[in-house]
């Protein structure tokens, strides 16, 4: 009491705890919390987190070694639905080791699916957000449709229900979205009752369909956040969640209609059955909310009558297959903070103004994704009218994603007796505009206004992109206890400014990482370049070969990655001397390391007094090409055959040669040698004659 900890709660389904633990708990969960997950079908965590694990500082993460970020889990031979309810822990992108996070951990170990935040969340909506899920995902019901319904319903909720929005786009769902039923069946378990006539009829037939909702009674938990502060909710409905607003309980209910049905208008005619109350203490949300700091508090706003004012809102969510989702948002809930005083609606009644339309759109798209600031964006548009002829007018704007500020207007066109299909291009000129997200939105109307169809089309104003210009790795062999210097260079290529992180990992051949290194890429500047300078201490590394790889993380994207190999000096391959008789052809064959070797160079022993030297080799492993590279000429270093980078040559693995020779190279007769660093085998030697050889290996050394 009194002091900030980190505390653990293990419960079961029941709410029993299990385990109640302040000291020491990072050790004994790091070995406990697999034992007790092994058997389950749902695992739910709550807590702060990070990519790299749960608890106050990613807590997991640094125990018992950095190279164990989140413990390993043995489901038991099932596949559990974890939720994550927890900041960062869905950002597989990023993290102390990117294969490590919790996101990927908790899939490879088994589980079907992760439900994990990619942001820094706040407490209450997770809290919110989970408690739905949970509440509306009944049994027979695939999990991934209850997930998306949520997440439609609380996006459709309210233009002003910011804190929604963001919980939406920053949880992700990854896995099965079919965990959880044996069969699917309808979702939802709203008491909205559908009732239309006239949907069939000439190319469009002005109808009107009637909603009828009850709503459930309220439920008031006193005292639920502390003395003094009520929670209250309607069963199946949602709370509202903006920083600074009562958080009242609201209720939506969604139809689907098929493909060619467009809502114009839904009308309100009835609401009944008014409850009044009083005496209840409805809290605010916190204004400045932090992930720690995020539970309700007394309200201090400036509403002086009933909250919200709003009787209903309604949207439209367009679907895949041409459909679209009617989402009505309810507030039957009214709280007036100065006098305590409730009203609540339970019965509705609305009108469902819509129209069946022939008129489609078939195409919207722009010729890029992306754009320097101030081009020429180019629209595609095609439309197609399956039924009679119809005057049909066209309209096209620009907005910024996520607004509906209209920033530009681009078409508005009158297709007089329109019929059949119809494709036309247009273009906006972005000079001027900020770089952002816009969307290109068509609306088709008749002439009465009503609307047809609509269809929207994203792009992007400023090009986010940057490369690795320059990555080296010295000294490529080294001894034991030696400092490799690595140096990355990054250029930003694109048109906007650059924020992200720089990694460097240097990985084993096993492909664990023994060392990892990062550094803020902050606001670099297009055409501006970056550099980063690491030292790695070789002290304690194994007799091996490593690969250095380094690439940029921005912008929910990633560099090419690049790499460079090191090792320790070995010996490499060395055949050794041969003999005569020679003669220059090609050779094919294989090569078997007894020991990973990382080879940059072929050597050819000449014969006395000759040139022999090769002028041409490749080394494959099965389909794949590692090396390929053609002799330089006399002069230098002739008698060795560079290649462009370092090859890594793996113990025990077989690769396959082809060299062809000049002049007079040493041989070795035989069909197989052991030589220094392995086994080299003759497939055939073709000479320069023409005439064939099984027994004839070119003398050779890769170093």
């Amino acid at each position: 009491m009194g002091r900030v900890q980190d505390e653990v709660f293990v419960a079961d389904r029941d709410g029993s705890i299990r385990i109640f633990d302040t000291e020491n708990w990072m050790s004994r969960m790091h070995t406990a919390l697999p034992e007790y997950t092994q058997l389950a079908d749902v695992i739910f965590v709550s807590a702060h987190g990070g990519p790299d694990g749960w608890g106050q500082f990613g807590g997991l993460s640094t125990y018992p070694n950095p190279d164990d970020y989140v413990p390993s889990f043995n489901f038991a031979n099932h596949n559990p639905l974890v939720f994550s309810a927890a900041c960062l822990t869905g950002n597989y992108a990023v993290g102390g080791q990117e294969d490590r996070n919790v996101a990927e951990t908790m899939l490879a170990n088994g589980a079907a699916v992760f439900i994990g935040s990619t942001e820094v969340s706040w407490g209450y909506p997770n809290r919110e957000g989970a408690w739905k899920f949970f509440r509306d995902w009944d049994a027979g019901e695939y999990a991934g449709e209850v997930f998306t319904a949520m997440e439609r319903s609380y996006w459709n909720a309210n233009e002003d229900q910011k804190a929604w929005r963001f919980w939406i786009t920053e949880y992700n769902y990854y896995g099965d979205p079919k965990f959880g039923a044996v069969s699917g069946g309808p979702l939802g378990n709203s008491e909205a009752v559908w009732q239309a006539s006239g949907l069939e009829g000439s190319a469009i037939t002005k109808s009107s369909g009637s909603l009828d909702v009850s709503v459930s009674d309220y439920v008031v938990y006193k005292d639920h956040y502390e003395e003094g502060l009520d929670r209250v909710e309607i069963p199946g409905g949602q709370v509202w969640l903006e920083p600074g607003k009562l958080m009242v309980p609201f209720y939506t209910v969604s139809i689907d209609y098929p493909r060619g049905y467009k809502i114009q208008d839904v009308i309100l005619t009835n609401r009944s059955g008014l409850v009044n109350d009083t005496g209840v203490n409805v809290p605010m949300a916190p204004l400045n909310s932090t992930p720690s700091v995020c539970d309700p508090v007394p309200y201090s706003g400036t509403v002086e009558g009933f909250f919200p004012e709003d009787e209903y809102w309604w949207g439209l969510l367009k679907n895949p297959d041409g459909s679209s989702t009617l989402v009505v948002t309810l507030y039957p809930f009214s709280y007036n903070p100065l006098t305590t005083d409730v009203r609540f609606y339970k019965n509705y009644t609305f009108v469902i103004d819509y129209i069946k339309s022939n008129v489609t759109i078939e195409l919207l798209r722009t010729d890029k994704d992306a754009y320097e600031q101030g081009a020429i964006v180019m629209v595609d548009l095609g439309l197609n009218n399956s039924g009679g002829p119809q005057d049909v007018v066209v309209g096209a704007v620009v907005k910024p994603y996520g607004s509906e500020e209209i920033v530009d207007g681009l078409l508005l066109s009158t297709l007089t007796n329109f019929t059949g299909p119809a494709t036309f291009s247009t273009q906006w000129n972005s000079s001027g505009f900020e770089p952002g997200d816009y969307i290109v939105e068509v609306i088709l109307r008749d002439t009465e206004g009503n609307v047809l169809d609509t269809e929207t089309e994203l792009f992007r104003l400023g090009i986010s992109s940057g490369e690795i210009t320059s990555f080296t790795a010295t000294p490529e062999q080294f001894e034991l206890g030696e400092r490799v210097n690595i140096t990355m260079t990054f250029a930003n290529t694109g048109t906007v400014n650059l924020t992200g992180t720089a990694i460097v990992r240097v990985i084993d051949v096993t492909g664990g990482t023994v060392e990892e290194y990062r550094h803020n890429v902050t606001d670099l500047l297009p055409s501006d370049t970056i550099s980063f300078r690491d030292t790695w201490n070789t002290t304690g590394a194994a007799e091996v070969v490593y690969s250095i790889l380094g690439y940029v993380l921005y912008e929910s994207r990633s560099t090419n990655p690049v790499s460079v190999m090191v090792s320790t000096e070995t010996g490499g391959f060395d055949i050794g001397l041969g003999t005569y008789p020679s003669i220059a052809g090609t050779h094919t064959g294989t090569i078997t390391p007894n020991q990973t070797m990382l080879v940059r160079r072929l050597y050819t022993y000449p014969c006395p007094g000759t040139g022999g030297h090769a002028e041409y080799v490749k080394i494959c492993q099965e389909m794949e090409t590692l090396v390929e590279a053609e002799w330089a000429g006399y002069g230098g270093d002739w008698q060795n055959i560079t290649f462009d980078k370092a090859v890594t040559l793996v113990a025990n693995q077989t690769y396959n040669y082809t060299i062809r020779t000049g002049s007079y190279p040493q041989i070795i007769h035989a069909q197989s040698y052991n030589a220094t660093g392995g086994v080299i085998t003759c497939s055939e030697f073709v000479d320069v004659n023409g005439k064939r050889h099984e027994d004839w290996i070119p003398a050779i050394r890769l170093s």
